[in-house]
């Protein structure tokens, strides 16, 4: 429809105004400062591209809006605020001889820029995007002191959603016509009304949106956003697959020795085991990670003020047995490591086992053998490591008995 495809420019266009007035403002603080001919002679265009751009952001917001996937009560407040605003930038305009109308303009001006410009983050981002730490505004899962006792759905599945799924499926914003947070809505579906085939988790978009490549346009969360663990995603496969039932113990349902194991977890306090280690390590050389750059690999501080890096190549296929080598060069500062989906085997294990101050590794997707395997016996500090989708058995994993720090270890398939 022409209404909602012109409608799904307004992200595109409502940047164009935020930057022109900001400018605006801050020349407007240098000419008071200063007093600058230029400026004076150029903010009258300045304003006018403003304005007019507001106009255009205003109408594609409209039709967005109205093409519908938005909370009607947080979109009006939003609405209405940018509406104010076009008006007190056109009043700028068309009134800039008038004294006081510029004195008590650009101040309110400021205000609403500032106020619309969060409105339209809350309903992009979720309402709590401004928040310093994901880490801080994450609520705590509780411990379930009785798992076999717990509901399902209400103890288990209900709070993953609301962690990683209802800042865009909830009744703050609902993007594909979806809602997570009740079971009616669930049930209903969205623009697909598959959401949730009972019994049958590899049809239901639910479960299918989650496990595609986090490339892909259709995973789910969006790429950028939370993510569910490998033990989440399982835990929303075995109750789809059990007969997603909302009202159900988790006693009432078949648990083979895997579920059990994900399950008794919630029933634990977790390890205060740090994932990051407490010494402090001299920072990596620039031009060492510029050369994995190169290799479209992604490297990343772990947290504010630290030398120990995240590097992520899942996916890149220009990573196999010999170029794995080059993180060595971060072998000192390397603590997580998501290599999944790559082309190495056993001999990109025997280099990934010289990175000692590992905690996390996701070799997911690979070519490794219970032979290669044994190399990660080394890695003492390893406390998470995903070998999801791999031709690992149960006597390869024997190996891994010497590592004491090992928590979390995922098989799925």
């Amino acid at each position: 429809m022409i209404q909602e495809f012109i409608g799904k420019f307004h992200p595109l266009l409502v940047h164009l105004p935020i930057g022109i007035l900001v400018l605006a403002i801050l020349l407007k603080i240098i000419n008071i400062r200063q007093k600058n001919a230029a400026i004076s002679q150029l903010m009258p265009t300045i304003l006018l591209i403003a304005f007019v751009s507001s106009v255009l952001s205003c109408l594609t917001g409209y039709l967005l809006f109205d093409s519908g996937g938005y909370e009607a009560e947080l979109v009006e407040k939003h609405q209405w605020s940018a509406i104010i605003l076009t008006i007190f930038c056109g009043l700028l305009y068309f009134l800039r001889s008038y004294t006081l109308v510029q004195q008590l303009g650009w101040i309110m001006l400021a205000m609403l820029l500032i106020i619309t410009g969060h409105l339209g983050g809350s309903l992009t981002h979720g309402e709590n995007f401004l928040a310093l730490s994901s880490e801080n505004t994450k609520s705590k899962k509780k411990t379930i002191s009785n798992i076999q006792e717990a509901l399902v759905y209400q103890d288990i599945i209900e709070p993953i959603l609301q962690e990683k799924c209802y800042t865009c499926h909830s009744s703050k914003k609902q993007k594909g016509d979806l809602r997570l947070d009740t079971q009616d809505f669930i049930l209903k579906g969205g623009e697909h009304p598959n959401c949730l085939v009972p019994s049958d988790a590899n049809n239901s978009l639910l479960y299918k949106r989650l496990i595609l490549s986090e490339s892909d346009e259709e995973h789910m969360p969006p790429k950028g956003k939370p993510q569910l663990e490998a033990k989440e995603i399982i835990l929303i496969n075995w109750w789809i697959a059990e007969g997603a039932n909302f009202n159900k113990k988790i006693k009432d349902l078949k648990q083979n020795a895997e579920i059990s194991g994900i399950l008794n977890s919630f029933g634990q306090e977790e390890s205060q085991l740090p994932t990051i280690p407490t010494n402090e390590v001299e920072a990596a050389n620039p031009k060492d990670i510029q050369k994995l750059k190169d290799l479209s690999i992604v490297v990343t501080p772990v947290g504010l003020n630290s030398n120990y890096l995240m590097v992520n190549m899942t996916g890149n296929k220009k990573i196999n047995d010999n170029t794995i080598s080059e993180v060595l060069k971060l072998k000192d500062q390397l603590v997580w490591l998501k290599a999944g989906d790559i082309l190495i085997g056993d001999a990109g294990l025997k280099t990934i086992s010289e990175l000692k101050n590992l905690t996390q590794l996701s070799l997911n997707q690979t070519k490794i053998s219970d032979k290669g395997l044994e190399n990660l016996a080394k890695l003492e500090n390893l406390q998470s490591l995903n070998l999801t989708q791999t031709d690992i058995t149960e006597k390869g994993l024997l190996s891994l008995k010497a590592l004491k720090n090992l928590k979390n270890l995922y098989l799925f398939e």
